[in-house]
């Protein structure tokens, strides 16, 4: 398995390989995570570094690349020497690890692409002439969205078998040992899960606030995360006297107690989002979503069925849908049992079967 980004800093891509790590281990398959690392006393044990990364700005989100071209007589040794039966390149045109392992594979290639942009992906339409010389080194190419699928076929035309990201239903369902957060008042909560960056959409939510407060004066805008817009959500918050409670990252534990004790989790999102790991992860733990209507959502969240979405930074609109969930009771229950329903069909245990049929159909087959 190979991680375009830094291993060392938590992010949804990571957060996917991990989690499909552990399903194709609990099915029998052994796997090392190869990829670029800032911190290597952060990583498990079964991730090997690949070089330091270089953070850079790509799509409103701080990325860790590792840019190290000096690698590839490196990752070829190691390819020769490891004997791997398939090689499954996250990101696999991202610079340079991604890149350097899909060149060199000696073996069938998964390719599995995460990232959706509305307006074009700059990286590949600057380097499509010579990215195109190695997507065809792929057998066989997978999207986790029709979004993502959208932004990738736009440069590189094929087939993409569109294989969702997943969720551990059972441990946002039921709970896990361990959870230190504060009791919750009784206040309705609205919950906002993320790093807290432009593309986030966190200020609409905040400004969004007031106009909730006058219909429910007790609830209460809970965030878990960080990033470099805090202070400035901090400010805003001030601003309009709404009291956020900002909780800053919290441990695995912590993170499915605060879904569980949500009445509604928001993504106000404004673009730049492939799936929505956020809101799969509410809808397993059977909570009422809010989010914005933006094209990375579509996969997932069916209007006024398995949730309510409203137009991208429109704190009125997110106002009025977050009100009409937190004073009807009977909507709110209603879009809480659609959402547990729907989430099921993402079970890791259900995705990772998917990507293992792919992984044995290739190594029983002569490669192209």
């Amino acid at each position: 398995m190979v991680a375009p980004y830094d291993m060392a800093v938590p992010g949804g891509v990571n957060a996917h390989i991990h989690a499909l790590c552990r399903a194709l281990d609990r099915r029998g398959h052994e796997l090392i995570i190869y990829g670029p690392s800032s911190n290597d006393a952060r990583l498990g044990r079964n991730q090997v570094p690949v070089g330091g990364s270089i953070p850079l700005n790509i799509g409103g989100t701080v990325s860790g690349l590792g840019l190290n071209v000096f690698r590839d007589g490196g990752v070829r040794r190691l390819l020769a020497r490891e004997k791997f039966d398939v090689v499954h390149i996250h990101e696999p045109l991202a610079p340079v690890i991604p890149i350097l392992f899909l060149r060199n594979a000696p073996c069938p290639v998964v390719g599995t692409f995460h990232v959706h942009r509305e307006g074009g992906h700059k990286i590949y339409a600057a380097t499509a002439w010579l990215l195109r010389s190695w997507i065809g080194l792929i057998d066989h190419r997978i999207a986790v969205s029709g979004a993502a699928r959208g932004t990738v076929s736009r440069y590189f035309p094929g087939r993409y078998e569109v294989i969702p990201n997943g969720v551990d239903v059972a441990r946002f369902r039921n709970g896990t040992r361990g959870a230190a957060i504060p009791a919750k008042n009784g206040s309705p909560e609205i919950l906002f899960v993320g790093r807290i960056e432009g593309r986030k959409g966190l200020p609409h939510l905040i400004e969004a606030m007031p106009a909730v407060l006058r219909s429910v004066p007790s609830s209460r805008l809970v965030v878990v995360g960080d990033g470099p817009g805090r202070l400035e959500a901090q400010s805003i918050a001030d601003g309009l006297g709404v009291d956020v409670h900002f909780a800053g990252p919290v441990s695995d534990a912590d993170l499915v107690a605060y879904f569980q004790r949500a009445d509604v989790v928001c993504s106000p999102a404004t673009g730049g989002e492939s799936f929505g790991i956020v809101l799969l992860e509410a809808m397993a733990a059977g909570r009422a979503v809010v989010a914005s209507d933006i094209e990375g959502y579509a996969d997932l969240i069916r209007p006024d069925d398995s949730g309510i979405l409203v137009p991208p930074g429109d704190p009125v609109a997110l106002a009025g849908a977050l009100t009409g969930v937190l004073t009807d009771d009977a909507l709110r229950s209603s879009l809480e049992r659609r959402a547990r329903k729907a989430a099921e069909a993402y079970d890791w245990s259900l995705v990772a079967a998917r990507i293992e049929a792919i992984y044995l159909d290739l190594v029983t087959r002569p490669r192209r």
